[in-house]
This record gives structure tokens, C-alpha cells and sequence, in this order.
């Protein structure tokens, strides 16, 4: 999901401006194996490195804690030492899970992390291990992403909507939905950038997921309901922040750019999917 809209981002800048974007998927460039790691980026050489790699599964990291581990701690680890090693700089995302969810006001990127999951567990490790390891680094947490790629809650719910007419979402957890399009903009400009350090981005506004699955429906045009429930009645394997709305102020004050409310940018991603009136395109 992420990494498309990276490749799509890299690829106006080069049609702009005469540099170089190369795109790896895992097959060429696994970030659990060091030294897969280590040949590939020194061959490459680059001078920025954007790191798009996750196990998002949350529940799943649960399951899976060695694999979450690998991928999301491990790996970052690995691409820090190969960018050490080569002068690279290092772009890494990281999430809002990395928070538990007790704040009542937006959390800001030197607030302490203490993860509910596995899932935030290793992707706290993952922040650690890149500054630890490597100075020139940028990390940035963002949330609820969606897009036109990949598995995600907006395509979650058309699919429901297309067999049922109704879905029971929680009301009882609160965050900023944020669109893969707009992530990938901000990773390259915070890249190509001077700064360092720790960044929040995600798109302006909040919500709870049943408010985001009612604004979906409404602005899509299907006949599905949107219902209340609770995290305690849906009982999911990891523990979510009941509250993990993310304070993007560091980025606005040092990029000069403002994120669009995410009800905008939800019905650019709707306009992408084909989804008017209820009839949907299928993406990959």
C-alpha cells in the first residue's frame, strides 16, 4: 500500500528533477537477512533510503511474535548498519501503536512510548534500534492508513458492504486516519530534507473507526449500516490505544506543509477505487 504510492511520489520528483529512484520489493531485498541487507545497499550506494517494510498484522504479530520481531525491529536494525556503512541517510515509518493510549490530548514525538502489543512492542524496538544505530535517520509514526493498494479498513468496508447490510464497528477507540498518498509525499520531502530526528504525520482531524466506517459509507453511496460496539465485545487478540491521535505540528512548522483533513483525502482514494454511487473498480 505504502510503497506504491512511494514509487509513484519518487517518480514525479524524477520526472521534475534529475535523480535516480530505484523500487525493491522483498524477493530483491529482504530486511530480516543482514547480509542481504548489507550486499544490496552496498551495490546500490544510495543517498536516501526510504524503509516502507512492516508485519502490520497486529493480531497477527501476537501470533507471531518472532516474525514481528524480524521484520519490525530487526529489519530497521539491518538497513541502519547497511546506511552507516555507505553514508546513507534512512527514512523509517513507524506507528501510532507504539503509544498506549492513556493521553487526552494529541501525542507528540518526544512523548514515551509503552505499547499495548507485540505489534507496537517491536515497532518501538524498531525506532530504538535506528537511533541507536545510525545519526542520520528520520522516523516517522503515522496511523490508520489507507489506500488504493493493499488491504486496508476502506476496502474493508466496501467489500462488507457488498455482501451485508450492516457492520459492526467500535466506537471506543480514537485516532487520524491517514492516506498512503499523502504518507508517501511527506516521507520523500522529509527525506530529501536536512532534518533529522523523530516526526508525527498523518492527515488533519480525527475520528473513532466507526466514525471513519460512516464517513466511508456516506461518502461511497452504499446501503450498509454502520453500528456501535466496543474492544471489549469484539475481544481481538492484541490490546489497540483507546487514543492514539498523533500531534503533526513538528512537520507542519518544519516542512511548510499543512496535511488535508482525511474526509478529503478519503474521497481522493475513493475517486482512485472507482467507488461512486456504490459501484466499486477492484484494486490490487
Amino acid at each position: 500500500m505504502l510503497g506504491r504510492e512511494l514509487v509513484k511520489a519518487c517518480r514525479r520528483l524524477a520526472a521534475r528533477q534529475p535523480i535516480e529512484c530505484c523500487e525493491l520489493d522483498q524477493e530483491e531485498i529482504d530486511i530480516a537477512d543482514p547480509g542481504r541487507v548489507c550486499d544490496v545497499v552496498g551495490q546500490l550506494r544510495p543517498r536516501l533510503l526510504i524503509n516502507a517494510a512492516g508485519y502490520t498484522d497486529v493480531d497477527g504479530c501476537e501470533s507471531h511474535p518472532e516474525l514481528a520481531q524480524a521484520v519490525n525491529a530487526d529489519g530497521p536494525a539491518n538497513l541502519a548498519r547497511a546506511c552507516r556503512a555507505n553514508r546513507c541517510r534512512l527514512v523509517h515509518v513507524s506507528s501510532d501503536y507504539v503509544f498506549d493510549g492513556r493521553k487526552s490530548e494529541p501525542y507528540l514525538p518526544h512523548d514515551p512510548v509503552n505499547p499495548l502489543s507485540v505489534y507496537g512492542r517491536t515497532k518501538a524496538d524498531g525506532e530504538r534500534l535506528v537511533r541507536d544505530i545510525l545519526p542520520d535517520h528520520v522516523i516517522v509514526r503515522s496511523s490508520w492508513l489507507f489506500g488504493y493498494h493493499g488491504r486496508n479498513f476502506v476496502k474493508a468496508i466496501l467489500k462488507t458492504a457488498g455482501g451485508s447490510d450492516q457492520v459492526l464497528v467500535v466506537t471506543d477507540q480514537v485516532g487520524c486516519p491517514t492516506y498512503a498518498g499523502d504518507l508517501a509525499e511527506a516521507l520523500v520531502v522529509l527525506g530529501r530534507s536536512n532534518r533529522r530526528g523523530t516526526y508525527h504525520f498523518c492527515n488533519a482531524g480525527s475520528c473513532s473507526w466507526n466514525e471513519f466506517a460512516a464517513e466511508i459509507v456516506r461518502q461511497a453511496g452504499v446501503g450498509i449500516r454502520v453500528l456501535p460496539t466496543t474492544t471489549a465485545e469484539l475481544n481481538r487478540p492484541a490490546v489497540r490505544p483507546a487514543y492514539s491521535i498523533l500531534g503533526t505540528e513538528g512537520f507542519v512548522r518544519h516542512t511548510g506543509i499543512v496535511p488535508r483533513p482525511w474526509p478529503e483525502a478519503l474521497a481522493r482514494c475513493l475517486e482512485e477505487l472507482g467507488q461512486v454511487n456504490g459501484i466499486q473498480r477492484e484494486a490490487d
